[in-house]
């Protein structure tokens, strides 16, 4: 998957329920931390997504990369 664009994860957050400013600060932090990828690794591999979620949250690999 292609980088996203700041407006293409504003689409995503709002919709699941971060109204504003959350969404903008989500939307920072995807940049930020994934760079707006939602393929990105991060920490040594530990870390994934757009979120950058770590894996000891327990969450599958197929969960963190997924934008939604």
């Amino acid at each position: 998957m292609a980088k996203l664009t700041a407006a293409a994860i504003l689409a995503i957050v709002r919709p699941a329920g971060a109204a504003p400013p959350l969404d903008l600060v989500m939307t920072a932090a995807a940049g930020v931390e994934g760079r707006y990828d939602p393929q990105a690794v991060g920490d040594g591999g530990a870390s994934l997504g757009l979120w950058q979620i770590n894996d000891i949250h327990g969450l599958s690999r197929a969960l963190r990369l997924d934008p939604a």
